[in-house]
């Protein structure tokens, strides 16, 4: 099974489990918008990451063989 479908599922009961049995899949925006935000959360990790690596002194050759 793909990691995202995975995370699809586990989404889906969550929130059945918190609105009730069913509330996913009559409401597939909260689903899609929470998957969304969560991959909006790592993206600015990532960009996060990258301007700390572009502010600081190491070097390349260091920070790549870590």
């Amino acid at each position: 099974m793909s990691h995202m479908k995975e995370h699809l599922l586990s989404m889906t009961e969550s929130i059945d489990e918190t609105f009730g049995e069913g509330y996913a899949k009559k409401n597939p925006d909260l689903v899609g918008r929470l998957i969304q935000s969560e991959l909006m959360v790592v993206a600015a990790a990532s960009i996060q990451d990258g301007l700390y690596f572009l502010g600081s002194d190491v070097d390349d050759e260091t920070y790549h063989t870590m």
